[in-house]
């Protein structure tokens, strides 16, 4: 799908134009159309690529569908919500509808955040998880049905994911090539134990393992 990405800028308050972050900022995400069998929002973990004044590119697990309402819970931003104008492979564009003084502040947030984080502040988790390239990761359930999946975090015991499943402890699943079983639900997914314990870089090269016929899919990266 092709757009004009920056088709709105020349709309933008001058003084909103540079206010643009460019980064990972992990979150949560609820879409308008997906739900539990009991009526609850599903909720998904995610990343943030890009925020700016007026729109937001969000990777995740489900995409949902051009026009549908989407609300995103983004590190640092808190609650941001708005409409999808644009999806790809796993990644999607959030279209924010936001009055001019709404805008201004929100411009003044973004630069904020983009000054917090080239601080290097440290990350008092980073030496507890294995950082994860831009992969595609899948979920295979026993009855050979294939799941897109979203990594939230990894070690070598074990995986937390967000997918659109429901699963319950016990389930066998294979995360890619490495087989487990689902260990306990959390609120955006499930967390899964693996059979055998893996070194990081044997995560980081079959966890981007996908069936044949998916491997035409765009790359994650096109998008951006």
């Amino acid at each position: 799908m092709s757009v004009a990405l920056d088709e709105a800028a020349e709309h933008r308050q001058p003084e909103t134009d540079e206010a643009c972050f460019e980064g990972i900022l992990p979150g949560r995400y609820s879409l308008e159309q997906a739900a539990r069998a009991d009526g609850t929002p599903r909720v998904f973990s995610c990343r943030a690529r890009k925020v700016a004044t007026d729109h937001m590119i969000v990777e995740g697990p489900v995409c949902g569908m051009v026009g549908e309402r989407v609300k995103a819970w983004i590190e640092h931003f808190d609650l941001l919500s708005g409409t999808i104008c644009e999806t790809g492979d796993r990644m999607f564009r959030i279209r924010f509808h936001m009055l001019p003084k709404a805008r201004k502040k929100f411009a003044s947030k973004i630069t904020w955040v983009r000054r917090h984080i080239q601080e290097g502040l440290p990350d008092l988790r980073a030496g507890k998880r294995i950082p994860m390239p831009n992969l595609k990761p899948v979920v295979i359930l026993g009855n050979g049905h294939v799941h897109d999946c979203f990594i939230i975090d990894a070690s070598s015991s074990g995986a937390a994911i967000s997918a659109d499943l429901d699963v319950k402890p016990g389930t066998r699943l294979a995360l890619g090539c490495i087989v487990g079983k689902v260990v306990r639900e959390i609120e955006t997914g499930f967390a899964m134990k693996f059979d055998e314990e893996q070194a990081p870089e044997t995560l980081r090269k079959v966890l981007g393992w996908v069936p044949y016929e998916r491997a035409d899919e765009r790359s994650l990266s096109s998008f951006l």
